[in-house]
């Protein structure tokens, strides 16, 4: 309307592809619809938020630059998942006061073993008793990955741990928190919003 700005319609960016004279400048934009069309639009009225750019045109992709720990921390926790699924963590001993003959013994494992590593009572006659030794200590290295993977996604996208309920090695109380929101708020926010500012001002709004 009169060259008039009235509203903004978000484009799913993975549709979005742009055509370009000599490489450089975007002449117009490709967007695939739902309906499987492809819809032709002026690069006048595509509003773009340029990000951290290593050649000057494309901006970086945090995911994909970070496709190898994120894939860590999916398989860690896919193997977490099979561990406790299948009683993994638990590092069981049994004591038996008489000696078993070997149908008793396959008996034993079946019944007893069985429903204890997929965390059923079972139960217990003959003074047999069940005690645990712990963690072991690649179970131990297994829950140690996630923590470390936590951390590193969140180094990432320059997150501070607590605030996605990671408090292992930080203070969640008092001043603690306050500084490391100071901090987020400063390091991680502030570039982004102003540069969406900058963005607005420069494309979107009039002289006036």
């Amino acid at each position: 309307f009169n060259n008039r700005l009235v509203g903004l319609s978000f484009l799913d960016p993975e549709r979005l592809s742009p055509h370009r004279k000599q490489g450089r400048v975007v002449l117009e934009w490709r967007y695939a619809e739902d309906t499987g069309l492809t819809r032709i639009i002026p690069a006048s009225r595509v509003w773009t938020v340029p990000g951290f750019t290593l050649d000057g045109k494309n901006g970086v992709s945090v995911v994909q630059y970070g496709s190898a720990v994120f894939g860590q921390a999916t398989a860690a926790e896919k193997a977490a998942g099979r561990a406790f699924g299948n009683g993994a963590l638990q590092n069981l001993y049994y004591t038996i006061k008489d000696w078993l003959t070997q149908d008793k013994r396959d008996g034993f494992r079946e019944n007893v073993m069985g429903l204890l590593e997929q965390g059923k009572t079972p139960l217990l006659e003959g003074g047999i008793d069940v005690k645990t030794l712990g963690i072991s200590p690649k179970d131990a290295q297994l829950l140690e990955s996630r923590a470390w993977s936590v951390q590193e996604i969140c180094r990432w996208f320059r997150v501070p741990p607590w605030m996605v309920g990671h408090t292992e090695k930080s203070t969640s109380w008092g001043s603690g928190v306050e500084q490391q929101m100071i901090a987020f708020l400063v390091f991680t926010l502030s570039p982004w919003l102003r540069r969406i500012e900058q963005a607005i001002t420069k494309d979107l709004l009039t002289p006036a």
